[in-house]
């Protein structure tokens, strides 16, 4: 039995609403973004856990994000996105202590996390995210200038992202594995995919951050 948790839409929005943003249209807004994006994964995963086999083969992938690893607010525009990131980093924390309790337990269910870079999609084009603050036909603020140019370099970043194919074909390698990988980065060492879809940018990020965490590390050349 496998089982891949793969739902997931953009929540975009200032941090602290702007009028004319409703409070409560903003709240329900991020409530509904992180059903989406933990809650349900979670929701769905308990459904069918008792359905898996405990001995044999059987695997559980969750599709997560490289924003699971970017929550410290030093990046421009991040603030516009914290809503997905937290989602993100929650989905994946769930996955690694869902992995811990069902190896001590004896289970042999697998459990990975998928972290893919940006990838070429239109995850971010109007109308498939989630906003928290009123938008027009296009996606766009009349009001929030600052809005604007973050959604237009999200949309610009994933029309220059890597091949979505790219999450398949580790999804599928994992699953060929017998003792798969529990977080899996997706990433492209190769130009031009490394430059478009941001690996150098991302790495800046994750160094950036890394300041304000309490134990330093170090990525990988």
């Amino acid at each position: 039995p496998i089982l891949v948790n793969n739902a997931g839409r953009f929540v975009l929005g200032q941090i602290v609403p702007l009028p004319p943003t409703d409070f409560s249209f903003y709240l329900a807004q991020r409530d509904l973004g992180i059903r989406t994006l933990y809650s349900g994964h979670v929701m769905v995963t308990n459904v069918m856990l008792p359905l898996m086999p405990q001995q044999g083969y059987a695997r559980i992938i969750f599709t997560v994000s490289i924003a699971s690893y970017v929550t410290g607010g030093t990046f421009p525009f991040e603030s516009f996105f914290d809503t997905y990131t937290s989602g993100k980093f929650a989905l994946r924390v769930y996955a690694n202590n869902l992995d811990a309790v069902l190896r001590a337990g004896g289970s042999n269910i697998r459990i990975s996390t998928l972290n893919p870079y940006a990838m070429n999609t239109a995850l971010a084009q109007h109308p498939r995210p989630i906003y928290t603050q009123p938008v027009n036909g296009s996606g766009l603020s009349d009001t929030d200038p600052t809005f604007n140019q973050a959604i237009t370099a999200l949309r610009e970043a994933l029309a220059n992202g890597l091949p979505p194919t790219m999450v398949g074909e580790a999804c599928s390698q994992l699953l060929r594995m017998t003792a798969p990988e529990q977080n899996v980065v997706i990433a492209s060492p190769r130009e031009p995919f490394a430059t478009q879809g941001g690996n150098a940018l991302m790495k800046q990020q994750l160094l950036a951050e890394n300041q304000i965490s309490a134990v330093p590390f170090e990525c990988g050349g």
